[in-house]
């Protein structure tokens, strides 16, 4: 069995709102360093943090719009969302001019966006939730968990996998595959992959789910970025493959560098995945 991307389904609701804020930080960070280094950045010579603040406080008042479509209010949450999962690959070119072209454009003709399908055909908060045990049981308990990913995330606590999903599963049923400790006895043995710099399967998770299981389970870091390990290079993969077919794993805390680039072409032989999306509002 290989894991790539490791979510610790033992933590309760503060640790998992800890964790999703802490890993998106983690990349908006990254994207910070990699526009200051990279004229190519449409944010370049930016104070990134600030042009990013000043435009979710605009979004916020309602002072932003689709580019080409001045009925279509863009929201923050829009913002966030597009942002963690831009992280994903990651496509930080394509982010940094996404940001600067909303920047760009005034206040909707229109402050109510559009309707999502009344038929989701990949319903992520209603599956999630029925996976985590994380419903907030107070107002006050629901405002501390906010108030504590801010801290740990102040330009990213607002995304999907981190205050959102706590919200939306209220109301929702319990859970019924909820968060327990790792029970893997008589299991052989587990390969587990990640990302330094996942944006929402953080790597903190990856070394607490090892710990617990040490002994079944070997973990093999890549030391870059976006969701998913097995895609990044051939040291990755080449190790996957070997245990697959030889069942002899790669020795414990194997490292495997970042490729050149952190935008670096995933090779055509190898599937991307489909991109996680946003729930509909």
């Amino acid at each position: 069995m290989v894991i790539d991307s490791n979510l610790d389904h033992g933590v309760d609701a503060w640790g998992f709102n800890e964790g999703t804020a802490i890993a998106a930080e983690d990349s908006f960070r990254e994207f910070v360093r990699w526009c200051g280094a990279n004229a190519g950045c449409a944010l370049h010579g930016q104070d990134v943090g600030t042009f990013w603040d000043d435009l979710i406080a605009r979004a916020d008042r309602g002072e932003i719009s689709e580019p080409g479509d001045p009925g279509r209010p863009v929201s923050a949450s829009q913002i966030v969302d597009y942002a963690l999962l831009s992280f994903y690959d990651p496509s930080w070119t394509q982010l940094a001019q996404w940001l600067v072209d909303r920047a760009r454009t005034g206040p909707a003709t229109s402050r109510v966006a559009g309707l999502g399908a009344e038929t989701v055909a990949f319903p992520f908060v209603p599956a999630f939730c029925q996976d985590w045990q994380i419903r907030p049981r107070s107002l006050r308990e629901y405002t501390a968990l906010l108030r504590r990913a801010g801290e740990l995330a102040p330009h990213m606590s607002r995304a999907f996998l981190g205050h959102q999903v706590v919200h939306s599963c209220v109301g929702l049923p319990d859970a019924t595959n909820p968060q327990r400790q790792p029970d893997l006895g008589g299991a052989p043995k587990v390969l587990m992959l990640n990302n330094v710099h996942d944006p929402s399967t953080g790597y903190g998770w990856a070394r607490s789910l090892h710990r617990r299981t040490r002994g079944t389970t070997v973990l093999l870091t890549y030391e870059g970025w976006g969701h998913g390990s097995y895609i990044r290079t051939d040291c990755v993969r080449d190790a996957a493959d070997r245990y697959l077919v030889t069942l002899r794993a790669p020795a414990d805390g194997t490292r495997c560098a970042p490729a050149e680039s952190p935008e670096l072409p995933i090779p055509a032989a190898v599937a991307r995945p489909a991109r996680l999306s946003a729930y509909s509002r």
